[in-house]
């Protein structure tokens, strides 16, 4: 095979593969129930922007 051909075959493939590993890389959603602040739970009071994001069935969606 002509290298321009191998080359673009090569790119194709590693597109392929970075694609398919890209979807397990991503981060997995918060947890509605709980609330938690930079990794330790904190009081509604210190944070009541949570619960609002928390709750939006109560307080709405955006």
């Amino acid at each position: 095979m002509p290298r321009p051909v191998v080359r673009a075959l090569t790119g194709a493939l590693a597109l392929t593969a970075a694609a398919a590993v890209l979807p397990l890389a991503a981060p997995s959603d918060a947890v509605a129930e709980s609330i938690i602040v930079g990794g330790q739970p904190a009081p509604v009071a210190d944070s009541p922007w949570v619960v609002a994001l928390s709750s939006r069935d109560r307080f709405g969606g955006a």
